[in-house]
């Protein structure tokens, strides 16, 4: 643990494909807090990535990705491919 030290750092474009490669890195970096600052459709992605990696680190969405009705219940129906 890296005790307040920002461990990792991915940006990413709205044109891109899914951001399963950059959750990957940032687990491996083995951050215990996550900044999610995403729009919504990115914000589900990497919850669902997160998840299928058992990834748990501290969440932080900001007000855009946290909707209940449009992000996170959609999320947490999807099924979760875990290793």
């Amino acid at each position: 643990m890296c005790n307040g030290y920002i461990v990792g750092e991915e940006a990413y474009e709205v044109s891109e494909p899914p951001l399963d490669s950059r959750i990957v890195k940032l687990k491996a970096s083995q951050a215990d807090v996550f900044v999610n600052v995403t729009s919504a459709k990115f914000t589900a992605q990497a919850l669902k990535k997160a998840a299928e990696l058992n990834w748990k680190p501290l969440q932080i969405v900001p007000t855009a990705g946290a909707s209940v009705g449009a992000v996170l219940r959609p999320v947490a129906a999807l099924p979760v491919n875990t290793p």
